[in-house]
């Protein structure tokens, strides 16, 4: 107890005096500017941002993750999916995220292989989503291979039952006898 009063008149003495100082880093000011635009939906001030931010530490993975976010929203898709698979690379902490959100995007453009790649790579890191067992399941229905597609969707419903789309989707290919 006698330490941690120590450290913590220590401390306070350095803050009066003026003797500590906090700097937010260039980096910092970037990245807040970047979500200051994206919270006023100003996409392509907050793509430059995220940009400099990037620029400046080619390891923020969050920056490559808020970019792909808002290159989607601005109809850069590539560019989108660039970032998305930049952090799925390198990064632990959004791997799952990113996986959902690329796999999102290969499946608006109807590519369903690997956008179920994607799902059931992000299946291995959280079982417990459920929407990714009914996304899963979407490429299989659209693969034609109906019955993995019902498997999917089961599962999607086990863990949670007012998964509408699961529930919807489930009930036309039982519709079909699979």
């Amino acid at each position: 107890m006698k330490l941690k009063n120590f450290i913590i008149s220590i401390i306070l003495t350095f803050s009066l005096c003026g003797c500590v100082t906090t700097k937010i880093s260039e980096e910092q000011v970037y990245f807040n500017k970047a979500i200051e635009n994206d919270n006023n939906s100003q996409y392509e001030g907050a793509f430059i941002y995220y940009s400099k931010v990037i620029d400046l530490n080619k390891d923020n993975s969050l920056a490559y993750f808020k970019r792909a976010t808002v290159s989607y929203k601005l109809k850069k898709i590539e560019q989108a999916i660039n970032d998305l698979t930049y952090v799925i690379e390198y990064s632990t902490e959004l791997k799952y995220d990113s996986l959902f959100n690329r796999g999102s995007i290969f499946y608006e453009l109807a590519q369903y292989d690997k956008a179920l790649s994607d799902f059931l790579y992000a299946i291995k890191l959280n079982p417990q989503h459920a929407y990714t067992y009914t996304m899963a399941g979407n490429c299989y229905s659209y693969q034609k291979n109906y019955k993995k597609a019902v498997q999917y969707y089961e599962q999607a419903l086990e863990i949670n039952p007012d998964d509408e789309q699961a529930k919807k989707n489930l009930a036309k290919l039982r519709k079909y006898n699979y």
